[in-house]
């Protein structure tokens, strides 16, 4: 995608701070590469296993710069991830009865939240006070219903077979732990139990920003840099604001490793339309007020 108006082309987009132009797998930034399922600035993974921009290549926007201020939604969902190779077909759940005749696990199962879309929010909030950097929080949830079966041979619990409430209880519980499924609800089928959940799981990064003092065509952004309490990790990302959203080069990718998304579109939450990030009008999970 490119900026309106800043007079690049798709297919050369403006090398920044001696990085290469991007799309498909082009390297950028010496050994480094976006595309797929490779990774994005050093050896930082970019979108997890979402990649950035799936198998089809990356193309970035020409940086142009423009205001940043506000609620900002991915163009476009991430995909719903498929399960991992290494989960078997009973979900790796396995079971055990425990000493007070309560079910349990020797391995907790797999649980698909991330089988569901994911969404992708940003809020970019100007500074309290001169001289004082803003505050800039990538927030990402996983937003649907799952659906997972677990047939008689794994609801063995060492004493019989588990019931489908039983399993009901314990998925629950699990779930819980999780902090995104906390209702589970499994019920008899033909081979085992069929459960259902509801997910909403979210997470992400929260950090400052602050123009770029010299390019106006960047901002720096700070995030935190674990292990090390209260230190900040500062990167230099080229953007534009154009007609169609907010577009970022590859270096959104090395502040925030794994994001699923490189454009975005202004979120309004008082315009009396249902528009991007929102799940009713001027209401959902981005906005001040709940759908009901």
């Amino acid at each position: 995608m490119t900026c309106l108006g800043c007079g690049a082309t798709e297919s050369a987009p403006r090398a920044q701070a001696g990085v290469a132009g991007v799309g498909g797998n082009t390297s950028v930034g010496g050994n480094t590469s976006v595309g797929g399922n490779t990774s994005a600035g050093g050896n930082t993974s970019a979108g997890g296993d979402t990649g950035a921009g799936g198998n089809t290549g990356v193309t970035f926007a020409e940086p142009c710069g423009g205001e940043l201020l506000g609620g900002w939604s991915a163009l476009t969902p991430a995909a719903a991830l498929s399960p991992p190779s290494t989960v078997d077909k009973c979900w790796n759940l396995s079971l055990t009865r425990l000493g007070d005749g309560s079910l349990g696990v020797n391995r907790a199962p797999w649980m698909g939240y991330q089988t569901t879309a994911l969404t992708t929010y940003l809020r970019f909030a100007p500074p309290a006070m001169a001289g004082v950097e803003g505050s800039v929080v990538l927030a990402m949830t996983h937003h649907g219903s799952v659906v997972q079966d677990f047939g008689d041979a794994c609801l063995a619990d060492g004493q019989g077979k588990a019931t489908c409430a039983e399993l009901s209880e314990l998925l629950t519980t699990i779930g819980i732990g999780e902090g995104s499924i906390p209702n589970v609800t499994c019920t008899p089928a033909a081979d085992g139990c069929s459960c259902a959940f509801q997910v909403l799981a979210t997470g992400g990064s929260v950090g400052r920003w602050t123009p770029d003092p010299v390019d106006t065509t960047q901002l720096v952004v700070a995030v935190p840099s674990p292990p090390e309490l209260g230190a900040f990790t500062s990167f230099s990302v080229p953007y534009c604001v154009d007609g169609t959203g907010l577009h970022f080069g590859p270096e959104f990718a090395q502040a925030f490793p794994r994001v699923p998304a490189f454009d975005f579109a202004k979120v309004d939450c008082a315009d009396g339309a249902q528009g991007p990030g929102e799940d009713g009008i001027d209401c959902g999970l981005v906005c001040p007020k709940l759908c009901n």
